[in-house]
């Protein structure tokens, strides 16, 4: 059986969250339109992150082609300058080692496939927005992975790829990673979220710190100032 290294995108091969970068990068060239910014400003007004795991409505009744080309122009100029380094370095790692590479995230698909493409990641798994008449309708097409549904989309390519996942590796930054990192036989936290960073700690895995990660102390065990 082969085995496989799954990296999770934003905190993780990335330092920061795609999507926000991608809002930021619509609004400063006025490119969302004035529907798409009253969408955004409910979840503004509350967590930005949660707000918008379940649809993607800023970007409903826009054009599919046109999304995709200003998506791919914001991971050259915006993105691609943060990926981490010490993570990419896994990546050949598990190049040289002959592991299937998968950039597993619930990350916006035309962001995942720039990185998966630049770092020679073959496997993409990403959220999918639906279209209609060649626009998207800001709904989310299949399975979302995040949480469980992440795992279930590894399960079901590990069983269709004939993945030993013993064998395999996967890298992850959040505590909605926990399942997807406890089925592989080699669970990495990167930059983890204090609940990550205590269940790392108490199970033993690796954890990666690529920049100032403090969880509730200004000095101590659980404030990592280097890479790891």
């Amino acid at each position: 059986m082969r085995r496989a290294a799954f990296f999770d995108l934003d905190g993780t091969l990335l330092e920061g969250s795609s999507e926000r970068v991608f809002i930021r990068y619509l609004i400063e060239r006025k490119a969302m339109g004035l529907k798409g910014l009253f969408r955004l400003l409910p979840p503004l007004r509350r967590d930005l992150v949660r707000a918008m795991k379940g649809n993607k409505l800023y970007l409903k009744d826009m054009d599919a082609g046109y999304v995709e080309a200003l998506s791919l122009r914001c991971f050259r100029e915006r993105i691609s300058p943060l990926l981490s380094p010490p993570v990419i370095e896994r990546v050949e790692f598990h190049r040289k080692r002959g592991d299937l590479l998968v950039l597993l995230t619930g990350s916006l698909e035309f962001l995942a496939e720039p990185v998966g493409s630049h770092l020679g990641i073959p496997v993409v798994i990403a959220t999918r927005l639906g279209r209609a008449n060649g626009s998207l309708t800001g709904t989310i097409q299949g399975l979302h992975p995040y949480g469980d549904n992440k795992l279930k989309l590894l399960r079901e390519l590990s069983e269709r790829e004939g993945i030993d996942l013993k064998g395999s590796w996967a890298y992850g930054n959040s505590f909605s990673d926990r399942k997807v990192l406890k089925a592989v036989g080699n669970p990495v936290a990167v930059n983890p979220d204090p609940l990550l960073w205590f269940l790392a700690r108490m199970k033993g895995w690796e954890i990666i710190t690529t920049r100032e990660v403090c969880h509730g102390e200004k000095e101590g065990p659980s404030c990592n100032r280097h890479a790891q």
